[in-house]
């Protein structure tokens, strides 16, 4: 099992690759239609739906921080 900080790696990970592709701010990509993409990729990942996803721990408290800094 991934300790939170190795799956905050993960999502940054996940998130770098898509701002990459996008060639975008990373405020821009998060506030974005596309960022479901990267809920997406972090999904599948852990192996895990979107809904679940939702309820994940790790994935609020990160999504949290990111949104926090907007």
């Amino acid at each position: 099992m991934m300790s939170i900080f190795q799956m905050f790696k993960l999502f940054d990970s996940i998130f770098e690759s898509y701002l990459k592709k996008y060639k975008c701010e990373w405020f821009v990509l998060f506030d974005s239609d596309d960022f479901i993409r990267v809920e997406n990729t972090i999904a599948k990942a852990l192996g895990i739906s979107l809904i679940e996803l939702d309820n994940h721990i790790a994935y609020k408290q990160w999504y949290m921080n990111m949104a926090n800094d907007l």
